[in-house]
């Protein structure tokens, strides 16, 4: 499971790759390192069905039998999208597709775990994952120092690893929209290229590169 990724791009790379109508990032500068809890840059499909680039929180609200009325953290990786937690979330209003261009996986090595990255290539080009986000109102963060308030979230999707995938992250996939990174990642309300969210497809052994 990913709990760490970043995007190192200029602000104009991204806006050329997706095409947004509207910026509510004011042009910031979209380099960043993302952890969970934490803000990142998605592109998605504003009330008035219009494409926008906006920072928001990374972590979907957890199942209510998780958090037991404390402070949520969210959930970063959503995997089975046939859970009646997530069923309701799989729709056209709440897709998103989330920019990286490197992710982290921890390799369990002693004495401490070693963090080891995987992008597309060795050039670790712009690319996307497919997600979804929800407004969400409630307490996040820790019991020391909760959030209490409207939230907007998102997390990205992955499925099951494949046999032969040794250079892939143990935990699974990650799913990528069709043609993401070369055409408009959100048009009309839906991923381009996808009729539901499950379309969103399973990156392959050979897509990714290990460091």
């Amino acid at each position: 499971m990913c709990n760490r990724y970043r995007i190192e791009v200029e602000f104009d790379e991204l806006w050329h790759a997706v095409h947004p109508h509207s910026d509510m990032t004011n042009r910031a500068n979209p380099t960043t390192e993302v952890f969970p809890d934490k803000p990142g840059p998605v592109i998605r499909n504003n009330a008035n069905g219009e494409r926008e680039l906006v920072n928001i929180t990374w972590g979907m609200p957890s199942p209510p039998t998780i958090t037991n009325g404390k402070p949520d953290y969210g959930v970063t990786n959503i995997r089975n999208l046939d859970s009646p937690h997530w069923r309701g979330w799989t729709g056209v209003r709440n897709r998103c597709v989330v920019p990286w261009t490197a992710f982290c996986e921890y390799e369990d090595t002693k004495p401490r775990k070693t963090a080891r990255w995987f992008a597309i290539s060795d050039k670790q080009p712009l690319a996307f994952f497919a997600g979804i986000w929800t407004p969400w109102k409630g307490a996040r963060g820790s019991m020391k120092t909760p959030r209490v308030g409207e939230h907007e979230l998102f997390a990205f999707l992955t499925c099951e690893a494949k046999h032969g995938g040794q250079a892939h992250p143990p935990e699974g996939y990650a799913r990528h929209p069709h043609r993401a990174g070369r055409d408009r990642a959100v048009a009309n309300g839906r991923l381009e290229g996808c009729q539901d969210a499950t379309a969103a497809i399973p990156c392959r052994a050979d897509d990714i590169a290990a460091g």
